[in-house]
């Protein structure tokens, strides 16, 4: 394989001049300049990028953090961030954290030593929390967070309306007639979760259905099983216990927190023999693929995920380019949409309303 002095020998320059020609870093002679380039290309001459990038402290890599890859979720958010960045040639490394706070941290650690010029991250545990958020941005690291909000004035944010989410997904359901609407989610801890639970109760309220505590089942702890299958079977157990509530205080509904945990509640009801939606209905949020193929097919809450990718790589190309050079961050925020399925129907003639 070539080397700059290989090129700089034909050419009859310096390698200093190779490196100024393929760099733009100096003005050059157009006739030297013309014999360098007839060089590279008599070689095939392939300068190390990766050496060209340090050289210049840009490696054209991008840190990619998200929480749960089993999750379908976030591969669709991925895929908008790496095809936006790769038409201006940057290449990302995805770290995969299983919403354990020593991986996220680890990740951040990688990102340093692998000098990135920006991460995009969702954080399960909030352990990149403001120090780490202001060490990557005081080191010239472009910081853009998606699918959460953060303390850091500073960082951008692209992120879906999850109050207006929940508000839809219960408004929907109490139009259909339903009165005892169940919510299953994980821990409240993640601020999205918080968000479409508000959503929830705030629906409930205005339309005066009274919230009913019993019908609530928010788990406590959140252990991400290595296999993805927390969601699942989360939402599994959890349509269980709902199912040992007598008859006149049983669910007609059920709104899940994600499709994944809608998915474990489904199961639980077909093995219960539960007919849905003739029994009870059920409303998922994220509208991941497996939604339109599980029967019956699932409601859902859609969140447009490519879109966001998009959008975060958007304003991270911003920032690692001196687009924008401004001190305070911006805030995207995206809107959902209900998309019906076969999965949710009127409540029953002998539902309360």
């Amino acid at each position: 394989m070539p080397s700059i002095e290989d090129v700089a020998k034909l050419a009859r320059v310096s390698p200093a001049t190779v490196s100024n020609v393929l760099n733009q870093t100096r003005p050059v002679r157009e006739d030297t300049r013309k014999r360098v380039l007839e060089a590279v290309k008599r070689l095939n001459y392939r300068p190390n990028e990766i050496a060209r990038s340090l050289k210049r402290k840009k490696t054209k890599s991008v840190g990619v953090i998200v929480p749960s890859i089993s999750n379908p979720f976030y591969p669709s958010i991925v895929r908008g961030i790496e095809e936006l960045l790769a038409t201006r040639g940057y290449s990302i490394l995805l770290y995969n954290t299983d919403r354990e706070r020593t991986k996220e941290l680890k990740a951040i650690e990688t990102f340093f030593e692998k000098q990135v010029d920006g991460v995009v991250f969702a954080s399960a545990s909030l352990a990149i929390n403001t120090s780490y958020i202001t060490t990557l941005r005081n080191n010239g690291v472009a910081v853009v967070a998606f699918d959460q909000r953060l303390d850091d004035p500073g960082v951008d944010v692209v992120t879906v309306d999850n109050v207006q989410g929940g508000y839809i997904g219960a408004r929907y359901l109490i139009e259909l007639g339903h009165s005892r609407i169940a919510f299953v989610s994980g821990p409240l801890s993640r601020l999205t979760r918080r968000h479409r639970f508000d959503g929830y109760k705030k629906a409930l309220s205005e339309c005066g259905v009274i919230l009913n505590e019993y019908l609530l089942r928010i788990s406590v702890n959140e252990e991400e099983i290595a296999n993805g299958n927390y969601e699942f079977e989360n939402g599994y157990l959890q349509t269980l216990s709902l199912l040992k509530l007598p008859q006149h205080k049983r669910p007609t509904a059920i709104f899940a927190i994600n499709d994944l945990t809608a998915i474990g509640c489904l199961k639980a009801l077909q093995e219960s023999g539960i007919d849905v939606p003739g029994e009870i209905s059920l409303v998922g949020y994220d509208d991941i693929p497996l939604a339109g193929f599980v029967t019956p097919g699932l409601t859902t809450i859609v969140q447009p995920k490519y879109e966001m990718g998009r959008i975060a790589a958007q304003l991270l190309l911003e920032r690692m380019e001196g687009n924008y050079l401004e001190g305070e961050g911006r805030i995207r925020v995206l809107e959902p949409r209900l998309s019906i399925r076969q999965s949710t129907a009127r409540a029953a003639s002998h539902a309360s309303l």
